[in-house]
């Protein structure tokens, strides 16, 4: 059982993983791969959900390339 609950955490990170990247892809696509970087160094899926909402607020190449540094 605990198994089956690692899987679904797992399968949940790479799906929030996607999105990250799929967000970065659309609108600032010279920091896809930072993009990447961060978000595989990122385990905690409540920790990504912030992440992915910074950079849907975020305006500017600039501001996402912080969010992505912190």
């Amino acid at each position: 059982m605990q198994e089956g609950k690692q899987e679904e955490r797992q399968l949940a990170l790479q799906e929030q993983r996607q999105l990250l990247e799929g967000l970065v892809q659309m609108r600032f696509p010279h920091i896809i791969k930072i993009a990447k970087e961060r978000g595989n160094a990122i385990d905690k899926s409540d920790v990504l959900q912030n992440l992915i909402l910074k950079i849907f607020a975020a305006e500017t190449e600039e501001e996402v390339r912080q969010i992505l540094s912190q």
